[in-house]
């Protein structure tokens, strides 16, 4: 009981906090309606929509204005996107995330940008757009998707935010494009990503296909190659993400 009482009241101060801070950005907005402001507000009341249930109107109107006033903004429909997410709105989520990618010309800003609009993606089930980002990000880019060391972590998180959108079949194209491109690339699999390929294929019955990606992927000179890869990727930062993706190669089959 002391545990929750403790908690309840972490959680009022947080929204007591929360309240303060978005009473002092909408004074500071009345004498400054920068795009810097209008954005942390926005964010200020997603964040409170999703926590109360409260302000979402406030929020898209905000973002709204500051898409008005600085139409090119990419920050603008990320931030929609992640506000359309909550409300459950998630046509309008994948609308505003096809729009921020279609802003930036340079190729470091369509990279920072992959990832982000990737999740949204996934987590509106959007699946056939996720496979088409994958193909228009290597298209353009001529680049790696992602390091399957280094991002080990970023993998892990995207796994997780498909379990929560259903849509096993759309979830498994793109993970099996996803792992084509991780083996060409770097000449094994994501073990993370593949192991969930595994798994999806044997609760949906097909353990055949799960028998060919072992078969196929799980080999001794591809876990070699892991090792090898992220050992070279070991340094003082990095050590846990490493360790990490060193327990998921070895969960391997």
């Amino acid at each position: 009981m002391q545990i929750a009482l403790s908690v309840d009241n972490l959680n009022q101060q947080y929204l007591n906090l929360l309240d303060f801070s978005i009473s002092e950005m909408e004074k500071e907005l009345q004498e400054n309606s920068s795009p810097r402001i209008l954005l942390f507000l926005g964010k200020l009341y997603t964040i409170r929509a999703n926590l109360t249930g409260k302000d979402a109107d406030k929020a898209e109107a905000t973002y709204l204005e500051l898409q008005r006033i600085a139409p090119n903004y990419v920050q603008t429909y990320l931030g929609l996107a992640e506000l359309y997410l909550i409300t459950g709105k998630s046509d309008k989520a994948v609308e505003s995330v096809r729009t921020a990618y279609s802003l930036p010309e340079k190729h470091a800003t369509l990279g920072s940008l992959y990832y982000p609009v990737l999740s949204v993606y996934v987590l509106a089930g959007a699946y056939n757009d996720a496979l088409n980002l994958v193909d228009v990000y290597r298209t353009t880019t001529q680049s790696p998707l992602m390091h399957p060391v280094s991002s080990h972590n970023e993998i892990v998180i995207l796994i997780r935010r498909a379990q929560r959108s259903g849509a096993i079949g759309g979830r498994l194209k793109l993970f099996e494009e996803m792992n084509r491109l991780f083996v060409e690339d770097y000449g094994y699999p994501q073990p993370a990503l593949l192991g969930e390929m595994i798994n999806l294929y044997k609760s949906v019955g097909d353990t055949g296909r799960a028998a060919e990606l072992i078969r196929q992927y799980a080999t001794p000179e591809m876990k070699e190659r892991a090792r090898i890869d992220a050992e070279k990727n070991r340094n003082e930062r990095s050590a846990a993400i490493v360790n990490d993706f060193l327990k998921s190669l070895e969960a391997l089959p």
